[in-house]
């Protein structure tokens, strides 16, 4: 017979200590001891194990994102064994669903929930996929706007609260932000990239060296027509002022991890600081070829 069981995370709002709670939809279950948590039991509690719809894109369309998905799981309270929740912060906290059959334990589900809904003998936890984590901005990083030149890459007044860029993979023609106008100093990416190219009005400049810091930059010497690179910091500084527009190209790193899946793992690590996805599982070229 299938039974299910849930372990939800929450952290008490007195102390902010993580705490996780363990229930299952079988009158009793007991982990065994080469079980992950081992040796554990799960209170019988669990009457809906949930429903999750998820879409590979959204209503209506055959492209673009996927959509998130919502359901809920509802667990028995009509002893009020469950009201001591109330005293935990459920919100954002991770969910895990297994399904338990004769071959033992297998993850169905592993997302983020909201705070629970206390009725008179039911707690409701509302769960969400976990794409949910990644519905907030990819660039946080602004520009003090504080330069005291001719030192100093954050701009002046003009930039001050402009979101710094960012490189991943690699891109072509695209504007570097000028980060100091006294010398000439611009960036394309706020992390480390692999090269950049820049050209003068479509014309290419000459690359002289590369500095191992922001400050070894802004003392080195840039002969006229060439610049040079902090590749370390996203940056670089040319040797004499422009003829007209100044471009780059610019790769972030050197290999295969320039395509799609890759970048989005990245982005899924870096910036939102997820942890627990699957490397295996991402496909990264048009061979259908795994690259561990």
């Amino acid at each position: 017979m299938i039974h299910y069981l849930l372990e939800i995370t929450g952290a008490r709002i007195s102390d902010g200590v993580l705490n996780t709670f363990y229930y299952t939809s079988a009158q009793r279950y007991i982990s065994s001891p080469d079980d992950t948590p081992p040796d554990t039991t799960y209170l019988p509690r669990v009457l809906q194990p949930g429903n999750i719809k998820l879409a590979m894109f959204q209503d209506g369309k055959t492209g673009g994102a996927s959509s998130i998905g919502y359901g809920d799981i509802s667990l028995a309270n009509k002893d009020g064994g469950l009201d001591s929740l109330i005293e935990y912060s459920f919100n954002g906290r991770s969910i895990v669903v297994k399904e338990v059959t004769a071959a033992g334990q297998s993850i169905i589900f592993t997302g983020t929930m909201e705070q629970p809904l206390f009725t008179m003998d039911t707690v409701s936890l509302m769960i969400r996929d976990r794409q949910i984590v990644l519905e907030q901005p990819l660039l946080t990083v602004l520009y003090a706007g504080d330069n005291i030149l001719p030192d100093g890459v954050e701009g002046v007044e003009d930039i001050k609260g402009r979101q710094k860029p960012r490189v991943y993979g690699s891109v072509a023609n695209i504007t570097p932000v000028l980060v100091n106008t006294a010398k000439l100093t611009y960036q394309v990416s706020d992390k480390a990239v692999y090269s950049i190219a820049v050209f003068d009005n479509g014309v290419p400049i000459t690359a002289d060296g590369d500095c191992s810091d922001v400050a070894a930059l802004q003392v080195e010497t840039v002969s006229a027509g060439t610049f040079k690179t902090c590749l370390a910091a996203g940056l670089f500084r040319l040797g004499s002022s422009p003829v007209g527009q100044v471009t780059c190209n610019v790769a972030a790193t050197d290999g295969y991890d320039r395509v799609t899946d890759y970048l989005l793992v990245e982005a899924a690590t870096n910036i939102y600081q997820l942890s627990d996805y699957s490397l295996a599982d991402v496909i990264i070229n048009a061979n259908g070829v795994n690259i561990p």
